[in-house]
């Protein structure tokens, strides 16, 4: 608090006004005087006001009284008050004032001290400096800061030149700035410099001159300062971070980014060289540095030395960096000590580098120095922003492999994909064209693969799928590629192909990778069917030889699978027409170019007519009337036999309500797409829901082993089985259905014996025995027996002497319209 005691002067002065305080220093009353000494009007008011800028007096510790304030006027004038405090009751002070010039001596001399030492303080305690040199640039004064910033004595200062501190590369600046402001009076100028300081190092300061040559008070040049390195460095380090960032962003070679980021480090560590040591597992080291005088194999030794390997494979919970300030005596170091210094390395640090993802150390930063050097504060920063910055870089470029991978590789069998094929292959085409040479293309698909994920499921595919393509990867030379096309299909491209018996070969041992089993299902054997194209000349393409390949793989599977096929035009032509009659069915069942024609059964004890077959046919607008045999293939697939095969169904039901009598039982073959559809059991009660007949009326014959269908297609049968749906084995003794016999579902009524076995069977002692035995086992397991395509009376008599149950054929009829269904019953 204030004192209240005063000076004999002071109790002498006959205040001029007065104002009352309380302890914080706010107004409470005055008188007219006041006002008029604070320059206001008289009417004015000073309530809860700090007018005299008292409340840290009041407040503080005791201090001179009186005392001396300048006031701001509300003219915008200010005015010396000479201010004296009295205390007063409960707290409160009165400040008497009066005008200092009404003193006989003026401002008293200790007052001036007071204020001259105040200045002093302000001036050392600030960052600026200020400095007053001579028309020469020597110091002529100068605050005591400058001994703080740049460490110099007080005593280096006395005469000192300013221009003998400055960088070489700015003297010619900080010249033409001087001569600017020496010019005329009152002239400023204002730069950014660089000074050396008492340690030698440079620091950047940011400067301020103005030329009071001529004011008799100050009589020279008034330098203000202020050290701005640690900014400057900042400043550049942030605008380091940002070239990186965007070398990081364009997608820049790593390499390349690594290198600018040890030029980084150097150009803040001053004299050290730096480099960055990757330390990927199981990978070589790699080195990026400036290509300055930090050799390589140092970096790599001192890593492997600093960074142990067991220690990359563990977190790092902070990023330190591993200090060696002398070489040659660290222990740790050993015999590389010696070698750092026998190559003029006296001292280094290096930074790890840590996974932000993993937290695993994956490279570091290491510094050398010519001399013993222990890191600064700075350093440790600067270590620690690149450390983050590799780090960035490494993790962009991991990133972009595995973008690289996911965009050019197969994510289940590693191998190339379709995209990464069709670019090598536009290479070898050129190559071939190039040097002479023939590339050969091999399309393989898998066959049945569906079956496999039906039956095994999707996991057991994929393992086959992952074995197949490390199969194939083995079968063929490194420099060839293997890619997986799509789903179940793989492609190998071999390249410097000179003959056909070097095809003939690869192509063997593809075919060989399949001899063993795979590893699934307690051991599965695989077919592919292959198709193989070579190039000839100038005019082949990726494209066209990709396409031939293809082509050829699917007449392999038109020719009954597992086998190879080579492509030539004539295979083309059949694909195209393929092609052309694929299109072509597609539009016949919106144009209703499609009918039915109904096979009658015909019991062989009775020689009633028991039911029909529908037959569908296609009336072609160009090529006439086609069977079922010339675009069933085609229709499945394709996938149109799934519509179709609704259709006949459908028209069938319709058509047999027609016949008359007793109702007659109706076969449809249904193939094993349409047999894999979820909805088939409900769309078949449906239909005969919409027709009004009973499921046992209705027989499918299955088109293909009941296996082939998978899961799906035998839950459809057992659903058919248990609505009453007759099931039949068709086309028995063809070699694909006998087995089927043995493994059919539960619902199986009827072996429908192929017209082929029959006519090769029949007539003959030898085979006729084989005939029956198929009959006497279809009854022994519960089943009928129907012989389809039958063509004389001696066969249907062996056929009624064997027990055969029913027959289908010319002996009794050709296959009729609907229209004609009742006659023929008539007739029989």
């Amino acid at each position: 608090m204030v004192s209240g005691a005063s000076s004999s002067g002071a109790s002498s002065s006959r205040p001029s006004g007065i104002v009352v305080l309380d302890e914080d220093g706010a107004a409470l009353w005055w008188d007219p005087d006041a006002l008029t000494l604070l320059g206001l009007a008289p009417d004015a008011s000073l309530a809860r006001q700090d007018p005299l800028d008292l409340r840290q007096a009041l407040g503080g510790p005791e201090g001179p009284n009186p005392t001396y304030r300048l006031v701001a006027r509300p003219d915008g004038g200010q005015a010396w008050l000479r201010v004296e405090l009295r205390p007063l009751e409960d707290g409160r002070v009165a400040a008497l004032l009066s005008d200092p010039n009404d003193e006989p001596a003026g401002r008293p001399d200790d007052v001036l001290l007071a204020s001259e030492n105040r200045l002093r303080k302000i001036l050392q305690s600030i960052n600026d400096t200020i400095t007053i040199l001579d028309g020469t640039g020597r110091t002529i004064e100068g605050t005591g800061t400058v001994t703080s910033i740049l460490g110099y004595p007080v005593s280096f200062w006395g005469g000192r030149n300013i221009f003998d501190l400055l960088h070489p590369d700015d003297l010619a600046k900080a010249a033409e700035l001087f001569a600017e402001v020496t010019r005329s009076p009152g002239n400023r100028a204002s730069s950014e410099l660089r000074i050396r300081d008492a340690s030698g190092a440079w620091q950047v300061i940011e400067g301020t001159g103005v030329n009071l040559l001529d004011d008799p008070d100050v009589g020279g040049i008034l330098v203000t300062t202020r050290n701005i390195t640690e900014r400057k460095r900042t400043e550049e380090l942030v605008v380091g971070q940002g070239d990186i960032l965007r070398l990081v962003a364009r997608g820049e070679r790593c390499r390349t980014t690594l290198a600018a980021i040890a030029e980084l480090v150097e150009s803040q560590v001053g004299s050290g060289r730096c480099g960055v040591v990757v330390t990927e597992p199981s990978q070589p080291p790699e080195v990026a540095s400036t290509g300055g005088k930090a050799p390589r194999s140092l970096l790599v030794a001192l890593s492997a030395v600093l960074h142990p390997a067991s220690a990359a494979t563990r977190p790092h919970p902070g990023a330190e960096p591993v200090l060696v300030a002398r070489s040659a005596a660290d222990a740790a170091l050993g015999q590389l000590g010696a070698q750092l210094e026998r190559s003029g390395w006296g001292s280094c640090w290096s930074m790890p580098v840590t996974s932000s993802v993993t937290g695993l150390q994956h490279a570091c930063i290491t510094c050398l120095f010519e001399t013993d050097h222990v890191p600064t504060a700075w350093e440790h920063k600067v270590a620690v922003t690149a450390a983050d910055l590799v780090s960035i870089a490494l993790e962009r470029e991991w990133s972009h492999r595995q973008l690289a991978d996911l965009a050019f590789y197969d994510e289940l069998t590693g191998l190339a994909n379709r995209l990464l094929l069709a670019n090598r292959l536009e290479q070898a085409v050129f190559r071939a064209r190039r040097h002479g040479n023939r590339v050969a293309l091999m399309f393989m698909d898998l066959d049945r693969f569906k079956v496999i994920n039906d039956t095994l499921g999707h996991e057991a595919g994929d393992q086959v799928l992952r074995e197949f393509g490390e199969r194939l990867r083995q079968s063929v030379r490194p420099e060839d590629t293997v890619a997986r096309f799509g789903g179940d299909e793989f492609v190998v491209l071999v390249e410097g192909v000179h003959g056909d018996e070097e095809v003939s070969l690869i192509a063997e041992r593809l075919e060989h990778s399949l001899d063993e089993p795979f590893l699934v299902g307690g051991g599965l054997y695989v077919t592919a069917s292959v198709g193989v194209v070579v190039s000839e000349g100038a005019d082949d393409s990726a494209a066209t030889l990709l396409r031939d390949a293809d082509t050829a793989m699917y007449r392999a599977k038109e020719q009954g699978r597992n086998r190879l096929e080579v492509f030539d035009e004539r295979v083309r032509s059949n694909l195209v027409a393929r092609m052309r009659l694929e299109s072509e069915l597609r539009r016949a069942l919106d144009r209703g170019e499609l009918g039915l024609r109904y096979q009658p059964t015909l019991h062989l004890g009775s020689g009633e007519v028991v039911g029909v077959e529908a037959l569908v046919h296609w009336r072609h607008p160009e090529r006439g009337q086609l069977d079922a045999g010339e675009f069933l293939d085609v229709a499945e697939q394709s996938g149109l036999s799934v519509p179709l095969g609704a259709w006949v169904l459908d028209r069938a039901l319709a058509d047999v309500e027609t016949a008359g009598g007793p109702p007659l039982a109706l076969t449809v073959t249904m193939s094993p797409r349409q047999l894999s559809q979820p909805d088939l059991a409900t769309r078949v009660d449906e239909a005969l829901d919409r027709y009004g007949r009973p499921a046992a009326q209705l027989v499918i014959a299955l088109a293909e082993p009941v296996g082939v269908g998978g899961e799906t297609a035998r839950s459809n049968l057992a659903r058919l089985a248990q609505q009453g749906v007759a099931l039949a084995v068709d086309d028995f003794g063809t070699g694909r259905s006998s087995v089927s016999l043995l493994d059919g579902p539960p619902g199986v009524a009827l072996v429908r014996i192929s017209a082929t076995f029959l006519a090769r069977m029949l007539g003959s002692p030898q085979t006729e025995p084989l005939v029956r035995a198929v009959v006497d086992v279809a009854h022994a397991l519960g089943m009928s027996v129907l012989a389809d395509g039958v063509t004389s009376p001696e066969q249907l008599a062996s056929l009624r002497a064997m027990s055969c149950d029913l027959g289908q054929g010319p002996a009794f009829s050709d296959p009729v319209a609907a229209a004609q269904l009742a006659s023929i019953r008539a007739e029989h």
